[in-house]
């Protein structure tokens, strides 16, 4: 059983608790009764492929559902569907299966793309993909898929090294100073290789930035690294070390007014949906600048609000 500093806020990592960790929740999330119901859709896929009724996996797709294999084939339909998992299971009835979700975005009212990881175990292999889902609020009710893909990175380095700092995937938010706000979202680029945030401050005293970050792994180091870029044209390198309870990340760059930049950030987590961003030894050109810090917070999905009758 494998714990990382960021488990407090995504559980435990071990994919064997596997119907308790179909969807991470927390509890602003528990009162939204359609975040409910897409829990609920996906602790029934762990349970029907667990059990192996292949007619309840298919159940919980759309008419027009499909399965994207890889760009240029997919299984599409009910029937199509439920032969697909058939043959599944009858090639390994051992075979058991466990998700964590790592982002729920809501595109529209009626439409829901779910992204996180998908562990496939038997005995004591187990098999990790990255997956996507896409589903669509149906006339009764029910949240069906009705596009399903997936990726395998159990043979990637740098997705089992990332995946100890995994728990920054989702959004976030912090209130800067007395009428700042910074925004921040992760999620994994699709290779499993990279993760990749987008960052965006605003205040009614300054213009927006917005920010890109792209963390990965460096196997000459051997450490997690980031490069960080600004829409002031500034950007920064960061190499990462664990330490206690927290990771340290040494960070030297150039701003947009071409002074260079160095400091020391640290992320601890703070609760089950907080951390904080520290800043300190920092220096821009010849000045040293005040250390600084920010709680980020962990936000639920945001569902589109229904309007109110008149």
């Amino acid at each position: 059983m494998k714990y990382v500093i960021f488990g407090s806020l995504l559980a435990i990592s071990s994919p064997l608790i596997a119907e308790e960790k179909a969807v991470a929740v927390v509890p602003d999330k528990a009162a939204n009764p359609e975040w409910v119901k897409l829990k609920t859709a996906a602790s029934r896929y762990v349970k029907a492929f667990n059990d192996k009724d292949a007619a309840a996996v298919a159940a919980l797709f759309a008419d027009n559902g499909e399965i994207l294999l890889h760009e240029d084939l997919k299984i599409a339909g009910h029937d199509a569907i439920e032969q697909h998992y058939t043959r599944i299971f009858d090639s390994n009835h051992e075979a058991k299966v466990a998700l964590e979700a790592t982002s729920v975005r809501f595109v529209t009212p009626r439409l829901v793309v779910e992204e996180g990881s998908v562990h496939y175990i038997t005995g004591d292999e187990i098999s990790t993909h990255l997956y996507m889902v896409i589903l669509a609020l149906q006339d009764d009710g029910q949240w069906l898929i009705v596009q399903s893909r997936n990726r395998e990175v159990t043979d990637s380095v740098a997705y089992d090294k990332l995946s100890d700092v995994e728990g920054l995937i989702g959004d976030w938010v912090a209130s800067v100073g007395d009428n700042g706000k910074f925004t921040m979202d992760f999620r994994w680029e699709p290779s499993g290789t990279w993760m990749i945030g987008r960052g965006r401050y605003v205040s009614p005293d300054t213009d927006p930035v917005t920010m890109t970050v792209r963390i990965g792994w460096n196997p000459a180091l051997a450490k997690i690294v980031s490069w960080t870029f600004d829409s002031e044209g500034g950007f920064s390198k960061a190499v990462w070390t664990e330490s206690s309870d927290k990771w340290v990340m040494k960070a030297l760059g150039v701003n947009g007014e071409g002074e260079s930049t160095s400091s020391t950030q640290s992320i601890e987590v703070v609760d089950t949906e907080a951390v904080l961003w520290s800043f300190t030894s920092r220096v821009i050109g010849d000045d040293m600048e005040d250390d600084r810090s920010i709680k980020l917070v962990k936000t639920p999905p945001k569902p589109f609000l229904t309007p109110k009758s008149k």
